[in-house]
């Protein structure tokens, strides 16, 4: 009877030890498996930056309701990345090998750009004039947002045979179908980060190599300038690209009054610069000859670094006191 007993209780036992540990592993299975799908939903909403319009949708609402306030940063967006291809990385960059590979899918490949801390990071192209890729990608395709391609008259090469002033262009394309200054927006509207004095102070350098050479530039200027439309044609032309002496003062001086920030950077005529340009809705659109045009242009403007130079990962700008663009009476 006693031995009956005992084996009874032996299972009983055994029984209830088999069930807790059954329920010990369940609770905590389903305790995992609520960590990771919490998990999985956080990367799935931090992943879901909102995603810039084509402008050709919003075509038909050029010229109504635009608003030209420039947005350097999401107010109500945290999940907006400014920070894409590559970080803030004073090492020199190597892109000899990838203009190469480009260069096999469109012989007008010329070089790499790279913005840091931006989504300005692809290759750039040259056409026969500065028309040519204005609505086409860097394979030459249709597409309307364009690419980035430097003026036809740059001349390339390394940095003894580069143009005075290297000169790349890129669309300003509004963001989510509205037409203003933005940085969140694709192309070059990116570059509008440089009015943020935060960014600006942590981003020196910019990125911009041929087939011959890697090279990094240093930004010394930031600023508005007058765009030509129609029948105008402004006498401060940033757009020339091999220009005399006295001219390369001029230019480098009106980049320095007009830039937004002091940078402590006085080039000479010895240098060589980079201009990247882009329009802007700052000072409103005019319609000429049916066409919408803006009525100035932004630009960053960094000059070419001695290969030797050992890069400083950060600089301090103060605001200057920015010579703003003159606009013909009859555009105003």
């Amino acid at each position: 009877m006693k031995k009956s007993l005992t084996l009874k209780f032996i299972a009983l036992f055994i029984l209830a030890s088999v069930m807790l540990t059954a329920f010990s592993g369940c609770d905590m299975l389903s305790f995992l498996l609520g960590f990771e799908s919490s998990s999985e939903s956080s990367e799935s909403s931090e992943s879901s930056a909102p995603e810039s319009s084509n402008p050709s949708s919003s075509g038909s609402s050029q010229g109504s309701g635009q608003s030209s306030s420039f947005i350097p940063f999401p107010s109500s967006s945290p999940e907006i990345s400014f920070s894409s291809q590559p970080e803030n990385d004073v090492q020199k960059e190597d892109f000899v090998d990838e203009i190469a590979t480009h260069h096999g899918k469109n012989k007008d490949t010329v070089g790499w750009l790279s913005v840091p801390g931006t989504d300005i990071y692809d290759v750039v192209v040259q056409g026969k004039d500065n028309d040519y890729y204005l609505r086409k990608n860097n394979l030459g395709k249709y597409d309307y947002d364009g690419c980035y391609f430097a003026d036809y008259e740059s001349t390339m090469g390394d940095r003894n045979r580069l143009s005075r002033n290297t000169i790349i262009y890129g669309h300003n394309l509004g963001y989510l179908g509205v037409l203003k200054d933005d940085a969140r927006s694709d192309k070059f509207g990116p570059l509008f980060n440089f009015l943020d004095e935060e960014f600006v102070e942590s981003h020196p350098y910019i990125y911009f190599s041929t087939a011959e050479e890697d090279m990094v530039w240093e930004v010394f200027a930031v600023y508005y300038t007058e765009a030509a439309m129609g029948s105008y044609n402004p006498q401060f032309k940033f757009n020339l690209v091999n220009v005399s002496d006295s001219y390369f003062e001029y230019m480098i001086d009106e980049s320095l009054k007009r830039s937004i920030w002091d940078y402590g950077i006085e080039p000479s005529v010895d240098d060589k610069i980079l201009t990247l340009s882009t329009c802007s809705y700052k000072y409103g659109t005019v319609r000429i000859n049916g066409t919408l045009e803006m009525k100035t242009r932004f630009n960053v403007v960094a000059r070419l670094v001695e290969d030797d130079v050992v890069l400083d990962p950060t600089v301090e700008v103060e605001r200057n006191n920015a010579k703003e663009p003159v606009l013909p009476d009859s555009y105003k």
